[in-house]
């Protein structure tokens, strides 16, 4: 099935540039989304993946690598 959704200018220039930076065509990257929402909400987990946490975490230890650091002294 095919299904026709509405964004606003900034959105879809966001995720253009998340497809471009993944390599994907942003019909995937909308269809992938969708489905991992899809899939989350069957197994009435959260919305965002462990993937998705494991991702964001991995940047934010780095981004505050420093800092833990110094206060691990």
């Amino acid at each position: 099935m095919t299904i026709s959704i509405e964004l606003d200018r900034p959105s879809i220039e966001d995720l253009s540039r998340e497809a471009v930076e993944l390599g994907l065509p942003l019909e995937e990257l909308a269809g992938r989304i969708l489905h991992g929402h899809i899939r989350n909400r069957r197994n009435d987990s959260a919305v965002a993946s462990d993937d998705a946490f494991r991702v964001a975490m991995e940047g934010t230890l780095q981004d505050y690598d420093e800092a833990y650091r110094r206060l691990a002294k």
